[in-house]
């Protein structure tokens, strides 16, 4: 207990200095440039072709078989841009690396690379650790591995194809996840099935991060679930995303809400 609660100190820390939008001299030179690059993205009316394997729209009535089969899609780089995590959100998971120094850290959903960037830049100011981004589309692991290696993140490997094929190797190579951020499906039972394997392939203590928790009652549905599992010591929920301690101790469970707004 005395662990948890140290623990749950430390997510309160990363939140008081989300809200407070402080950064060190250091952290705010990588801040700048991963901005820059987003700036250059809004402006970019570029064209993509991509294979959509996800929920697509909230309201969508879409069967798992048409989720696996796809869509192809065309849209602007720019508009692509949109669906990369605000700063602010990009900023609180940069603190939460920052906090918890993991060293194997997982991410699901890469589009352009602008979280991947945050998550790659907060393991090179830790001075260790790595990230690996799985993303379904061709065309946005291109842009997203070119934008990476702008920054010179030599720590973020991107690797291209559809979750359910590429995650069951990459947990098998990448040893125990440490932190883990869920995003790019936003279907109920596939993100509640990605929890559950990378759960599996979790180090003793690790911290899972899930986007879009209130997108959809899917999602929220999937999000309750997530936190009824039993490996899940505490849970906060943001309504945007969704933050999750998973600790192979016995332990009270921790499950609160903060109101953003």
């Amino acid at each position: 207990m005395r662990q948890q609660n140290a623990v749950c100190g430390k997510i309160a820390d990363v939140l008081e200095g989300a809200f407070a939008g402080a950064v060190t001299p250091e952290e705010q030179k990588w801040v700048t440039n991963i901005e820059a690059i987003r700036r250059r993205l809004d402006r970019c009316r570029e064209k993509l072709y991509l294979e959509d394997f996800g929920a697509r729209t909230a309201d969508a009535a879409l069967t798992e078989e048409d989720m696996r089969q796809g869509a192809t899609i065309e849209k602007e780089v720019r508009v692509h841009n949109r669906a990369s995590k605000e700063k602010f959100w990009a900023l609180l998971l940069f603190r939460l690396i920052r906090e918890f120094q993991p060293n194997t850290c997982l991410e699901l959903g890469t589009c352009l690379g602008i979280s991947a960037a945050y998550h790659g830049a907060a393991l090179k100011l830790n001075g260790a650790g790595k990230l690996v981004t799985l993303e379904g589309s061709e065309s946005l692991t291109a842009h997203s591995k070119s934008n990476l290696a702008e920054l010179e993140l030599d720590n973020v490997e991107v690797v291209c194809g559809r979750f359910v094929d590429t995650l069951p190797d990459v947990l098998t190579t990448c040893g125990p996840v440490d932190y883990a951020f869920v995003d790019g499906h936003h279907a109920e039972q596939p993100t509640v099935d990605y929890f559950q394997m990378i759960a599996e392939h979790a180090a003793e203590f690790s911290i899972f991060v899930f986007d879009d928790i209130s997108w959809s009652d899917g999602m929220r549905k999937a999000w309750r679930r997530i936190t009824e599992d039993p490996r899940v010591k505490a849970a906060v929920d943001l309504r945007t995303i969704g933050i999750c301690v998973l600790h192979n101790e016995t332990a009270d469970k921790t499950c609160f809400r903060v109101p953003l707004y």
